[in-house]
């Protein structure tokens, strides 16, 4: 990602899956903190989550472009309103992105399930700031370590 701080964008390494999916990153080299922090502050910017009526048009839009079971009104307003909670969590772009090539790739209503998926495997921000955000947290090993030797 070009707009992290160098030095993490350097850093960071892809885990790939034996079908060769990006599963997680790595920091290959030492960063500093302030880096570090850096890089959440930018990942976290372009992570923003889409606004609330923007999901509810794509969501009316997926409804009107796919096939579902015949389900009642009160049903479809359940439907739509907990997906646009979930997918309100996550990025703006990527929800975008998965609910406009839908329909094109299945004529079904997607089960939350698919969508999720969908929305994981392209949110690469959100594995990269996993990898940046557990080299910030403190490596409890040896402090869970030293407690057992204490106690023994």
């Amino acid at each position: 990602m070009t707009s992290l701080p160098p030095l993490v964008s350097s850093s960071l390494e892809e885990v790939l899956d034996k079908d060769f999916n990006i599963v997680a990153y790595t920091l290959n080299k030492i960063v500093p903190v302030d880096e570090l922090e850096a890089g959440i502050v930018v990942i976290n910017e372009l992570s923003k989550p889409m606004e609330r009526k923007e999901i509810g048009l794509m969501i009316v839009e997926l409804f009107s472009l796919t096939k579902r079971r015949k389900e009642d009104q009160l049903t479809l307003n359940m439907v739509v309103e907990a997906y646009g909670l979930r997918l309100g969590q996550y990025p703006a772009d990527i929800v975008r992105e998965v609910l406009t090539k839908w329909p094109d790739q299945s004529m079904w209503w997607p089960a939350w399930h698919e969508l999720k998926e969908e929305i994981d495997w392209r949110n690469k921000r959100a594995k990269m700031k996993a990898a940046l955000e557990k080299k910030l947290a403190p490596d409890r090993t040896q402090s869970v370590i030293n407690q057992a030797i204490r106690k023994g």
